[in-house]
């Protein structure tokens, strides 16, 4: 049984009487920091228990155990098995599973789950749903290029293609990045 301690202000020693007696004698003892006692005491009735606590009373309530972080059996996964190691057009199946350039998205957990379980277990990762291409890159282990390298590249490519492969969003976000830095009045 999980125990969570809060604090109660009470009027009266009614008040703090009545809480004792929610609260298991040992739980008393062990919330009790207004006195250090060598030996536990055990208190023979409500009274002493009351008095025991200090005026700032402690109660015990159940408290429902937390989720853990695990998705459930019927949850919804992106799944990469052979990301960046495979063409970005490269379409292939695992158990009735497309992967389109080693991304398989909306798996239901328990089958990615089982998949890792297969010899090929060590080379798939599973991910949230709402992972994006930078997540992608961190799970399957790619280095970001060196800063030097990618601005000659991206003066290298068509600015279209750029924007293609960005998207609208992508291309807006790191446009207003770029121009915090050019203008920093902005």
């Amino acid at each position: 049984m999980f125990l969570r301690l809060a604090s109660l202000e009470c009027g009266d020693a009614g008040d703090i009487a009545r809480v004792a007696t929610m609260v298991a004698p040992e739980v008393i003892h062990m919330a009790s920091t207004s006195h250090v006692h060598s030996e536990p005491k055990q208190p023979n009735d409500t009274t002493e228990r009351a008095e025991e606590m200090s005026a700032d009373a402690l109660i015990a309530d159940e408290i429902q155990p937390a989720r853990s972080t695990e998705p459930d059996d019927s949850d919804r996964v992106t799944v990469l098995y052979g990301y960046g190691k495979v063409g970005s057009n490269t379409r292939f199946w695992l158990d009735n599973t497309l992967f389109v350039g080693g991304i398989a998205q909306h798996v239901p957990y328990a089958t990615a789950r089982a998949w890792k379980k297969l010899p090929i277990g060590r080379a798939i990762h599973i991910l949230p749903d709402a992972a994006d291409e930078a997540s992608y890159a961190k799970a399957a282990g790619i280095q970001p290029m060196a800063p030097a390298r990618l601005a000659a590249m991206i003066e290298a490519s068509d600015v279209d293609a750029v924007f293609e492969a960005l998207g609208p969003e992508r291309a807006r976000k790191l446009m207003n990045a770029i121009q915090a830095r050019i203008d920093p009045r902005a």
